[in-house]
Formats: C-alpha cells, sequence, structure tokens
C-alpha cells in the first residue's frame, strides 16, 4: 500500500511538472507570436513612412527640374527647406 500511495505521488507530482511546463511553453508561444505579430506592425508602418517620403523626395525632384523656386516646392510637398536643400 505504502509503494502505491507513494507511486501516486510520485506521478502526481510529474504530472504537475509536465502541466507548468506545458503552461511555461504555451505562455512563451504566444509571447513570441505578440511580439513577431507586434514586430511585423511596427514594420509595415515604418516601410510606409519610408514610402511616403520617397514619393515627396521624388515630386521634388521633378518640381526641380522644372525649376520651381524652393518655397512653392516645400509648400506642394510639405517638405522643409533643408529637405529641399539636399535633393540630388
Amino acid at each position: 500500500k505504502m509503494a502505491a500511495q507513494s507511486y501516486l505521488t510520485d506521478s502526481g507530482d510529474l504530472l504537475k511538472r509536465l502541466t507548468i511546463d506545458e503552461i511555461e511553453k504555451r505562455s512563451l508561444e504566444r509571447g513570441m507570436e505578440e511580439g513577431l505579430e507586434r514586430g511585423r506592425e511596427e514594420g509595415l508602418e515604418q516601410g510606409l513612412e519610408r514610402g511616403r517620403e520617397e514619393a515627396l523626395l521624388e515630386v521634388a525632384r521633378k518640381l526641380l527640374a522644372r525649376n520651381t523656386p524652393p518655397a512653392d516646392m516645400a509648400e506642394l510637398t510639405g517638405l522643409d527647406a533643408a529637405a529641399i536643400k539636399n535633393i540630388t
């Protein structure tokens, strides 16, 4: 009877440990999934912002090629004077 009780106690401890390990594993997986999703969202946001900036610079280059005054370029694109001055 003692051996059976010891076996049940040991089995219960093993079950608890496996359950805790599984909970930790699932928590880690969920945290990683959430982190990846947040990273994708931030990356997409940064990519869109970079694309908008490049589009504005391209418009500014075309305006520059048409000899548009820098003040007009700033007004039309929303770029500041420093950005317009650095256009090549």
